[in-house]
């Protein structure tokens, strides 16, 4: 009896131990910093929380701003033709990417609506300080908006959400699997690329432009992604996030 339980003893410690290097492998890829921000063609705006990658174009004077705010699958490249043509027209534009998705940096957090909406603000005063925005959220960024909007109310001229998660969404199962307290941590970092992969598969009609693609899909190859994306389903419960629509 004794030999069997050693033995199982044994046989645990190796399986945790396994399970243990494979974590840690899984979260062993390239970091994103400033150089990998610059070369893609993105700025840096140091916040509290970590720097922020963004684009702006026609930024100068005091024109309301059109503030393109992404989701944390389909980050900003998402907006590479709106962005564009937004600029060709002459009208004040900014996209960027949000904490833990695409350029920006991959901090500790709540990965919430709230935890969001406070780095647009936070964004917004530094780069547009004093400016009105018009806001245009996808996915999650409706959620974001809409929060960052109830705050700043005076700031907001104008509101456009698409497709917004906060009504009738509802995780996959790989998804709710990484908001498992603890285990949840290994099934992150395990499918946290499928996750982000299955999404955007599912969110065109027609494959998008290469280069396009490609800025979607490298965050799940960069470390701190997956972290990230499982924190967000850990603590938004996306399903149940009216608050900022009432």
């Amino acid at each position: 009896m004794k030999s069997k339980l050693i033995r199982a003893g044994i046989f645990t410690a190796i399986i945790g131990a396994l399970l243990l290097a494979h974590y840690i492998y899984l979260g062993s890829k390239p970091l994103v910093n400033n150089a990998a921000r610059k070369g893609a063609g993105f700025s840096s705006a140091l916040l509290a929380n970590g720097a922020t990658a963004y684009q702006a174009a026609n930024i100068a004077g005091d024109k309301t701003v059109v503030v393109l705010v992404g989701d944390m699958v389909l980050n900003s490249a998402v907006w590479e033709n709106t962005f564009n043509e937004l600029t060709k027209t002459g009208m004040a534009v900014l996209r960027y990417d949000l904490f833990g998705s695409g350029y920006s940096a991959r901090p500790r957090g709540a990965y919430d609506a709230e935890f969001f909406a406070n780095q647009l603000e936070s964004l917004a005063n530094k780069v547009l300080p004093g400016r009105n925005l018009i806001l245009v959220g996808l996915g999650d960024g409706g959620a974001i908006a809409a929060a960052y909007a109830a705050k700043q109310a005076q700031r907001v001229k104008k509101l456009i959400l698409i497709d917004s998660v906060g009504i009738e969404h509802k995780a996959p199962l790989r998804a709710r699997l990484m908001a498992v307290p603890a285990i949840g941590r290994y099934f992150g970092r395990m499918f946290g690329g499928g996750v982000a992969k299955s999404v955007i598969a599912d969110s065109f009609s027609t494959t998008p432009a290469p280069a396009v693609l490609a800025r979607l899909e490298a965050p799940a190859a960069t470390k701190g992604y997956a972290d990230a994306l499982r924190a967000s389903y850990r603590h938004w419960q996306r399903s149940n996030n009216r608050q900022p629509f009432l």
